[in-house]
């Protein structure tokens, strides 16, 4: 009985140093702050007001004009990180997604509908479930047009 407690006093102890070790070299990673353009303290133009509103509709003043940061980052994605450029061969990729096959953002708005024709200067991309906090640059194709969309992301290095 005294070697078998022995053994799994001893045991224990050495599972904790290997666990002690293990976490001790884990390292967070760091995520840097996102770094705005000037342009976000401005006020909201009357078209990013309509897209808002189509979007949001009754809780548009709860959910995003009450809240400044929230606001900030809604004017940083509409005025620096969507861009709606004609496509290169290369851009007209197969590997890009279709738009119509993002799924639209329809929890505040349930009579939302998807755009039937393409208007580049009236397209709200808040519609659609893209994802806006990711990493990396994300890019789709507009159906039946030579237009790609393209999605920056908020983490970057300088202002675009």
């Amino acid at each position: 009985m005294k070697y078998l407690l022995r053994g799994i006093f001893l045991t224990t102890i050495l599972l904790s140093s290997f666990s002690g070790l293990a976490q001790a070299k884990s390292t967070p990673t760091a995520v840097e702050l996102v770094k705005y353009n000037d342009n976000v303290n401005l006020p909201l133009s009357v078209k990013e007001r309509g897209f808002l509103q189509e979007v949001y509709g009754d809780e548009l003043q709860e959910l995003i004009l009450s809240k400044p940061q929230r606001l900030k980052d809604v004017k940083d994605i509409l005025r620096n990180r969507v861009e709606i450029v004609l496509a290169s061969q290369h851009e007209k990729s197969e590997y890009a997604p279709l738009l119509s096959s993002v799924p639209l953002f329809d929890n505040y708005n349930d009579q939302l509908e998807p755009d039937i024709t393409f208007s580049k200067n009236g397209f709200n991309p808040l519609k659609y479930r893209f994802h806006f906090h990711g990493f990396g640059t994300s890019m789709y194709r507009i159906d039946k047009t030579n237009y790609v969309l393209i999605i920056k992301p908020q983490h970057r290095k300088g202002n675009h």
